[in-house]
């Protein structure tokens, strides 16, 4: 089954007790996907009074120790078969045990497209089922070749100046880059008398943060 097999940490927390980044949104409907490799989970919090996420590690984060519960999400990149074009699909735990069961029947699911198929938009009523195509098509040299996406970057532990910031209620100025797939594009420093000129990063002043709520798995946005 490859990567989707639960990791020992999974295995821990469930049985005892989700610019240039091109996205897999579902609403109500029939998708085909391919998947391009193993999941990767992540511990993230919702900081509604900067409207922005962190990602943490469950252990050394100021939310988690005041009690806080972050949500448990996992990521990988796919080909959307709609367009061809590779995605960040993002999903919690019921589509990874969707696609864990359908790999356990039927092997590493990226040797095979996944029909995934959305019914309701409410966190109470929305329900994924997960399906093998009935057909293994095998990628072309070009899906083959295709970039993408570097999700331990994108979905890493947010630093943790980053997180005094936004608890502070403040956004720091982001750097202009691209967060295409396996690409990064610096600006050259301005120069004075052909000298580099350093800059200064802004920050941009927001409302007093509010307390960070706990959200469970299906309280997040839904991509």
């Amino acid at each position: 089954m490859s990567g989707w097999k639960d990791s020992e940490m999974e295995q821990e927390i469930f049985n005892g007790s989700g610019g240039d980044i091109v996205r897999l949104s579902m609403k109500e409907g029939k998708y085909t996907v391919r998947v391009l490799g193993a999941p990767k989970l992540f511990r993230t919090h919702w900081i509604d009074s900067v409207n922005r996420s962190i990602n943490c590690d469950g252990i050394n984060c100021p939310l988690c120790q005041s009690g806080t519960r972050g949500s448990l999400r996992y990521v990988v990149n796919i080909i959307d078969k709609a367009d061809g074009k590779v995605k960040i699909w993002e999903f919690g735990r019921r589509v990874k045990v969707a696609i864990q069961n359908v790999a356990e029947d039927y092997g590493d699911p990226t040797g095979y497209d996944l029909i995934v198929r959305r019914t309701g938009m409410d966190a109470d009523n929305t329900v994924y089922t997960v399906t093998p195509a009935r057909e293994a098509v095998v990628l072309t040299e070009a899906e083959k070749s295709l970039p993408k996406y570097d999700l331990e970057k994108l979905y890493g532990i947010t630093a943790p100046e980053k997180v005094q910031s936004y608890l502070s209620g403040v956004i720091p100025q982001r750097k202009k880059e691209t967060n295409a797939p396996q690409s990064q594009v610096q600006q050259p420093a301005p120069l004075v008398n052909n000298q580099p000129v350093m800059t200064q990063p802004q920050v941009q002043p927001v409302q007093p943060v509010q307390v960070a709520k706990s959200v469970s798995e299906d309280e997040l946005p839904t991509l």
